[in-house]
Formats: structure tokens, sequence, C-alpha cells
């Protein structure tokens, strides 16, 4: 379970290296960016949650 855990870190590293690499950025730009996007996704799931409950009542 160790080993296959530490598998999917690496390959999640090796992409984010190659993806700053394929955009001449560094690797904290795109992580910044990526934590970001999910940041803003989990915040508009939230607002819609709420827009919605708000439409039950």
């Amino acid at each position: 379970m160790e080993y296959i855990q530490m598998r999917v870190t690496n390959d999640r590293h090796y992409k984010i290296r190659c993806l700053a690499a394929e955009r001449g950025e560094s690797i904290s730009t795109v992580l910044g960016e990526i934590i970001d996007f999910f940041f803003l996704r989990k915040e508009e799931n939230n607002n819609t949650d709420t827009q919605e409950s708000k439409a039950k009542e």
C-alpha cells in the first residue's frame, strides 16, 4: 500500500514538473494555479449548494 501511495505521489510530481516545463513557468506558479483552481471550484460548489437550499425554502 505504501509503495502504491508513493508511486501515485511521484507521478503527480512528475506531471506537475512536466506541465511547468511545457509552460516555461516555475513549479510554484503551476502549483499556485492548481490550488486556486480547486479552491475556486470548491467555493462555487458551496455557493451552488447554498442557492439550491434557499430555493427549496
